[in-house]
């Protein structure tokens, strides 16, 4: 056969492109991925935390339900997502393959045995609860361990994605065990860590976001309407409690991108602003909702509503000053204090005497999904023009499927 007839030119998605097709799946895979892990870390906790208190126990087999019903739609947009970038991106899947390809084989093993220990844990929950608790809960923990796992190796290869270079990973010459550690990349602990909190963040507002919906959908009466305002609590409580860790986690993030990839930096800062800007209003959101839902049930409400007067103010001078980064970052300190100050006067258990309590909640846990997935989009935008950042450019797709022979 004449090599003229090898040559297979690029696809095209029609309509919402290579990148936006793939983005879509991704987005719609990614919202349920980060719930999905984060119940699966939570579950075992609770678990044990129920062996003293048999609410834990409820809760954290409800968890476990959500993931075992949601997650083969969660694997078909993963699949999808997979699909499209083999066929869309055949240049870039190749070049990852072949410069991460015993980590990939350790991810797949990791995740065949995490499907194992999950759904282990889930169909013998009663029989094997009734022989061994601390058995049962030793099954969830591993199936947490080996969500982690995989997570950090496709943490590893994302960060190299953007901040890739000889000082870090080098390039494909570098040795297998380099290359699967990923210790030696600047941006790979803080990537894993900042997604990690964000994971938390979302899973907890998301159970309040459930008990919520509980309270108003099902309008429950005593043991349950306890139990559903507990669940909200809880939710709303630890979920805002992480959030005011998690600007330290992006500082250093953002801190290392910088030092290892400024191009991609300035790019963020600038060429993004649009999103950025969308990334801070949602955050300040985040923070308004949360002190609103705190505030109602505050023993000093007059200093709430001026504490909130304040909070909106410097939420909106920190979308204003999205570029200004210091100025930012003083202004998000604000936000955290003030939030803390709630924190510390809110009782966990106490119920909301406001009808609004479970509305602020269901907007606290919509408003986190969106701000975690908007995070993804810009750190997937810092790349471009680039798929791997200084190594394949957008263009290199278009080139004939036989040609990467050459590369």
């Amino acid at each position: 056969m004449p090599e003229s007839d090898l040559l297979l030119p690029p696809i095209q998605f029609p309509v919402l492109g290579n990148s936006g097709a793939i983005g879509l799946f991704s987005l719609l895979h990614i919202a349920l991925a980060g719930l999905t892990v984060g119940f699966i870390v939570l579950a075992p906790v609770f678990e044990y935390f129920g062996i003293r208190d048999p609410f834990y126990t409820r809760l954290g087999r409800s968890l476990v339900r959500f993931v075992a019903v949601v997650f083969s739609v969660s694997a078909v947009f993963a699949v999808v997502m997979v699909e499209l970038f083999i066929g869309l991106f055949p240049v870039s899947t190749v070049y990852i393959f072949r410069l991460f390809k015993p980590a990939v084989y350790i991810a797949i093993g990791v995740f065949l045995l995490h499907i194992w220990f999950f759904y282990t844990y889930w169909y013998r929950w009663e029989k094997t609860r009734e022989k061994s608790i601390p058995r049962h809960i030793a099954l969830g923990a591993a199936a947490a361990v080996l969500i982690l796992i995989w997570g950090g190796l496709l943490d590893g290869i994302g960060s190299y994605m953007l901040t890739p270079g000889e000082g870090d990973m080098g390039g494909p010459g570098t040795s297998d065990f380099v290359r699967l550690t990923f210790l030696t990349n600047p941006t790979w602990a803080p990537l894993a860590l900042h997604r990690f909190l964000g994971v938390l963040i979302i899973s907890f507002y998301a159970i309040a976001l459930y008990g919520g919906l509980q309270l108003l959908w099902r309008k429950p009466k005593g043991e349950e309407e306890a139990y559903y305002t507990r669940v909200m609590h809880l939710g709303m409580v630890i979920g805002t409690g992480l959030l005011l860790i998690q600007p330290i986690a992006g500082m250093l993030y953002s801190f290392q991108i910088r030092r290892a990839n400024p191009r991609a930096y300035e790019r963020i800062l600038f060429e993004l602003e649009w999103l950025l800007r969308i990334q801070f209003l949602l955050i300040g959101l985040l923070f308004y909702l949360s002190n609103q839902f705190f505030a109602q049930i505050s023993s000093h409400p007059r200093r709430s509503r001026v504490l909130i007067g304040t909070l909106l103010l410097a939420a909106f001078f920190m979308v204003l000053a999205a570029q200004q980064v210091w100025i930012r970052r003083g202004l998000t300190l604000v936000l955290i204090l003030i939030t803390l100050y709630h924190l510390r006067h809110v009782p966990l258990r106490e119920t909301p005497q406001h009808r609004r309590g479970p509305w602020l909640a269901i907007s606290v846990g919509f408003c986190a999904v969106a701000t975690f997935l908007v995070m993804g989009v810009i750190r997937e935008q810092a790349r471009r023009p680039y798929t791997v950042y200084g190594e394949i450019r957008l263009e290199d797709e278009k080139q004939p499927a036989s040609e990467l022979a050459q590369r």
